[in-house]
């Protein structure tokens, strides 16, 4: 478990009514996003911030051979204002496995569960409210 993580927010939501709700899934993208670096073996401490452009390598394999991974979960709104991930752990043990396969540095749990859990509740109200959704 992290113990804290830092959060920067932004400054200006793109949030509105129409992109909660009526936007398909993967459409849009919420204000801020979740980052871990990866050097020399390890995983440094994650970071929150605001959604943006990210720097990359010139040479990623990601962009050469294709190789990368999208492990996605679901988020529910709760009545108290709150959110609940369904089975993160299951979805983190799909991923750990998924990384593997690939040849892949494994995520740590902490870092997957924790610091999603932790952008889905400072982005909560991105959640739709509607059934199905």
């Amino acid at each position: 478990m992290l113990a804290t993580i830092p959060v920067t927010k932004t400054t200006s939501s793109r949030l509105t009514p129409d992109i909660r709700d009526k936007s398909a899934f993967g459409a849009v993208f919420s204000d801020h996003m979740l980052l871990a670096d990866y050097a020399n073996g390890k995983w440094g401490d994650p970071a929150i911030v605001p959604y943006g452009a990210q720097m990359m390598a010139a040479a990623p394999a990601v962009a050469h051979y294709g190789q990368g991974i999208f492990e996605g979960f679901k988020a529910f709104p709760r009545a108290n204002g709150g959110a609940v991930l369904f089975r993160p752990q299951a979805n983190h043990a799909r991923l750990a496995k998924t990384c593997q396969r690939m040849a892949m540095p494994e995520v740590p749990a902490a870092i997957f569960i924790d610091g999603t859990a932790a952008l889905v509740q400072l982005d909560r109200n991105w959640i739709p409210e509607s059934d199905g959704a």
